[in-house]
């Protein structure tokens, strides 16, 4: 039976949840009593058959009975409709009360059977039923009283009126009601804070089970992931392998050791250079510190057998001072998933034809570099490639993509471990070198570069400019970049000198056309860089719309107050970098975008044409921007 009522205590989630349920039985143990009080005429017929009820007729016992007949058959009515209604308790306490009036005026003594109903009442645990009844039963109870208080003076010589006995027998009522008024608010007091502490207790109880539970659960799903996986007892110092068919619990001595079993067969196959980690990360010593305030720990190193692992603590219950107490400690092979994670790297940061890094390597490389000092020994190299546009126009673009590979193919080979050579453009090159003997290498790699024989070209020739920290020790990483792109268009300018192809052409062509031109750039889409060719000084201000990514400036300037506000849903509809993206990638040539700009005071109709450069690839998707008035 204590059994029984622990499992009901711990089936309810609440002490609300619990008047509930608790309502509907004590409702249905006074239905009971409803019932059985039809047995109160019978007996009271008896009692007139043996002659202990004086004045009392027959009829009143069938009347009695009837009476419980039918209020036994409405409460069970409602009953089974609002089993756990208030009205339907409410009723079968009145019903009782009722009964009690009835046999008060049949002259039946039943003075201590009043606070039957009361008590009753406490089996509900609710205050408001209780004190509802113990206001509703002295009203019952005064009434029959002072009904029957004239019969009662007339019997006995100790009253002279029925108010008297009236009196009498109310004042020793009262004081009994307000006794068991206040005995019943401290009994149903302490019947509530006993069950709201065991339900409560039982509640905790049943949620650590289930959490338990789950945590078993997860326990044997995670045996079928994982290579291995131990549970380690840190207040008991165990380790337990739950893999294994035979769950066996080793002791974990830490004065002999600060490593568990299975750690220290596992040190020899750990690669030696992260060894000291594999260890620190590993000491049992300092997990409850580690751990603390976390679900998870973890590190990934390299099995000389298997590959790369990942072996991770996992908190599964707490001390009482909140410090991890049981650990689940996995052992799990991601080499597979580490290669995919290298090669996905290799992609993002290389260069698809000549499988340098690129661009956005060549920024993440040099946003490091800004973040702390430079080294003595930091070098920047600039390459430029010579001929590019000769070999595609006169051979075609093999011949091209040839000249490429062949220059990517002398810097590695040059500068080899001593830095990082990146492809930033359609012929344009970084390295980032660290050597004292940069001279050598740029002697070295125009060697190589003129040996060089293919296919389609015989000979690579390209202009390389260098920056040094040691030369200039004040110099930023970009103003070094900008020091060895100068040296390198000297060079440039000087090789086409020496080949005797006049370049003054081309520059006054090239001034005649940017005077037409409110601004020309080099843009790529990929990677949202550009180059300015030409643009107005007042173009590089804020205000006016300038940013450092191509997106950002288109977004910029159409809020900065110099195009037309009518023009601007257009204009950004048509600069997306998407929408170009798919343009261009579509065989599209070129793109064009007419809106009004403010030039002076007025709005004047420009064009921003937007045109495939002749390396344009998926990979490489550079442009040449152009911003033109057109005359009205």
């Amino acid at each position: 039976m204590k059994s029984e009522k622990k499992h009901l205590l711990l089936s309810y989630s609440s002490y609300e949840e619990f008047l509930s349920e608790n309502r509907k039985r004590v409702n249905v143990l006074l239905n009971n009593i409803l019932w059985f009080s039809i047995l109160a005429g019978p007996l009271i017929a008896l009692g007139i058959f043996l002659h202990l009820f004086e004045d009392i007729s027959y009829s009143i016992c069938i009347y009695v009975s009837v009476y419980m007949l039918a209020v036994a058959a409405i409460h069970l009515l409602m009953l089974k409709k609002w089993p756990g209604s208030l009205a339907t308790s409410i009723l079968a306490l009145l019903a009782l009360n009722l009964l009690l009036v009835i046999m008060s005026i049949a002259n039946i003594a039943i003075e201590i059977t009043w606070f039957l109903v009361p008590l009753l009442s406490l089996l509900f645990c609710d205050y408001r039923i209780y004190i509802a009844t113990i206001i509703t039963n002295y009203i019952l109870m005064a009434g029959a009283v002072w009904l029957v208080s004239p019969y009662n003076a007339s019997v006995r010589t100790d009253f002279d009126s029925a108010l008297a006995c009236f009196a009498n027998t109310m004042g020793g009522f009262t004081v009994e009601s307000l006794i068991m008024l206040i005995a019943g608010l401290a009994l149903g007091r302490l019947a509530i804070s006993y069950f709201k502490e065991i339900i409560e207790k039982y509640k905790k109880i049943k949620e650590h089970e289930d959490q338990m539970k789950e945590q078993m659960e997860l326990l044997d799903s995670m045996a079928e992931i994982y290579d291995k996986v131990n549970l380690i007892d840190l207040g008991k110092m165990t380790e337990m392998s739950l893999r294994e068919d035979e769950l066996i619990e080793h002791k974990i001595d830490l004065s002999k050791s600060r490593h568990t079993l299975m750690n220290t067969q596992l040190k020899d196959q750990i690669v030696k250079d992260q060894l000291p980690d594999f260890w620190n990360f590993t000491n049992i010593a300092t997990l409850k510190e580690r751990l603390a305030g976390k679900k998870i720990i973890y590190g990934e190193f390299i099995n000389m057998i298997t590959g790369w692992f990942r072996a991770q603590y996992i908190t599964v219950d707490l001390d009482k001072d909140g410090k991890p107490d049981k650990v689940i400690y996995t052992i799990q092979n991601i080499d597979n998933e580490k290669r995919r994670e290298e090669h996905l790297m290799r992609i993002s940061l290389t260069d698809e034809l000549t499988r340098l890094y690129n661009r956005r390597c060549y920024e993440e490389d040099v946003a490091i570099y800004k973040m702390r000092p430079l080294e003595e020994d930091f070098v920047m190299l600039s390459i430029d490639v010579n001929g590019l546009k000769i070999a595609n126009d006169t051979k075609g673009h093999a011949a091209g993509d040839e000249l490429l590979r062949a220059t990517a193919d002398c810097l590695v080979a040059t500068i080899g471990s001593l830095g990082k050579v990146y492809r930033v453009g359609g012929d344009e090159f970084l390295a980032i070198l660290h050597t004292d003997k940069y001279n050598d290498i740029c002697g070295e790699i125009h060697k190589k570069a003129a040996a060089y024989r293919g296919a389609y070209i015989e000979g690579v020739s390209m202009a390389i400019g260098y920056a040094t920290h040691k030369i200039h020790p004040e110099a930023t990483v970009d103003e070094l970049e900008k020091l060895a792109d100068s040296m390198m268009y000297t060079e440039k300018d000087r090789y086409y000198r020496e080949k005797g192809i006049d370049r003054s052409g081309q520059s006054t062509a090239f001034s005649a056309l940017c005077s037409d031109m409110i601004k020309i750039l080099v843009v790529n889409l990929t990677t949202e860089a550009y180059k300015i060719i030409s643009m107005d000084n007042t173009e590089r201000e804020a205000e006016n719309g300038y940013a450092e990514r191509l997106s950002d400036w288109f977004k910029n300037f159409a809020e900065s107050g110099l195009m037309h506000p009518d023009d601007k849903e257009d204009f950004l509809a048509k600069t997306d970098l998407e929408l170009l993206k798919n343009h261009f990638k579509s065989g599209k040539k070129s793109m064009t975008v007419f809106y009004r700009r403010k030039i002076g005071e007025e709005y004047e109709k420009v064009m921003l044409e937007l045109m495939r450069d002749e390396d344009y690839s998926d990979n490489n998707q550079s442009l040449y921007l152009s911003v033109k008035r057109i005359e009205a």
